[in-house]
């Protein structure tokens, strides 16, 4: 009996503990973060204390689809459920062909069959969104106008993979929120303007936000974004300013201090940008440039990656997330 007491005070408990962890996760604030945080509890304790609402995730179509109609989905149910389950939202987006889909060919190429990318991508949004409901926000692909990324070109990709992720997605769950564009700032804000049309066009109303990733503008905050102010303007010109706007992508490999300055800047700037509602940080985890002393990261580590600890930029974002809050120097 007394075990049956202390279960209806635990249970009648879990929900407030349930509102105060998502109440500490703002979600204007995001990063983009490796699927390896499914098997490490150190990582996924800092980024709860970071304050950050949103996680930009996914793990690959060969490693959850390892051979057609072969599924492994449970690293990929425990990533997902490691994440959730601290209250934090995951943005998802499809990218990238195995080689048993493109004919080994490097994972830039689009896949040969639209059927297997459809099955694939049905798969994935029925299981994690209409199912579990886990995950809401679904992407298309990660930046189709770099080659490095997409090696097709805009008019192939808005007639083959987009179309068939989008209406993958709205046929899996109906309640699904798509996010298109994804795309690199560095070929200016016409040409962006110009893909982002032909994929809006495409999308229709199935597209609930916009998606762009902010680098380029001579590598200084002012230049981002009065960049990214243009790409907006195309937008507008095109008749589709009215979408809001998540920068899912955005970072700085320099010192602390020049990160922290850029990372408060782009804060200030989406503040006062109503049309601009989330940002995530490229990237979560420590990852140093090739060529470069400086890591994007909010993680610093020594020659051990167990020892990743957070670094003064991560102290700059857990401020301007959490405002109010004491900053977290228990987090082991």
């Amino acid at each position: 009996m007394r075990s049956r007491r202390i279960w209806r005070v635990l249970s009648a408990a879990l929900p407030l503990v349930a509102a105060l962890s998502a109440e500490a996760q703002d979600p204007h604030y995001g990063v983009v973060a490796s699927a390896d945080l499914a098997n490490e509890p150190r990582r996924q304790d800092h980024l709860f204390a970071l304050g950050a609402g949103w996680v930009r995730v996914s793990r690959s179509w060969d490693q959850i689809e390892t051979a057609p109609g072969h599924y492994d989905w449970e690293p990929t149910d425990k990533l997902v459920a490691a994440l959730t389950a601290r209250g934090l939202n995951i943005y998802w987006d499809f990218s990238y062909a195995p080689g048993w889909a493109n004919g080994n060919r490097r994972n830039n190429e689009p896949p040969k069959d639209q059927q297997a990318l459809y099955t694939f991508v049905h798969a994935v949004v029925r299981r994690y969104g209409f199912e579990r409901k886990q995950i809401q926000y679904w992407g298309t692909w990660n930046e189709p106008n770099l080659s490095r990324f997409y090696h097709g070109g805009v008019s192939r990709f808005v007639s083959h993979e987009l179309p068939t992720t989008v209406n993958a997605i709205q046929a899996a769950d109906p309640d699904a929120k798509i996010v298109v564009g994804e795309l690199s700032s560095s070929s200016g804000a016409k040409k962006v303007g110009r893909f982002l049309k032909a994929i809006l066009d495409v999308a229709g109303a199935a597209a609930s936000v916009v998606s762009q990733h902010l680098y380029d503008g001579g590598d200084t905050c002012a230049g981002r974004l009065r960049l990214l102010d243009a790409i907006h303007s195309e937008l507008l010109a095109s008749k589709h300013g009215d979408l809001p706007l998540w920068v899912t992508e955005t970072g700085l490999a320099g010192p602390e201090s020049e990160k922290s300055r850029y990372l408060t800047c782009v804060v200030e700037g989406m503040k006062t940008r109503p049309w601009w509602q989330k940002t995530f940080w490229y990237r979560y985890e420590y990852e140093r440039p090739s060529g470069s002393r400086y890591s994007f990261g909010l993680l610093d580590r020594g020659a051990d990656p167990a020892t990743e600890a957070p670094n003064p930029t991560y102290r700059t974002y857990q401020q301007l997330a959490n405002p109010t809050a004491p900053q977290r120097e228990d987090v082991p």
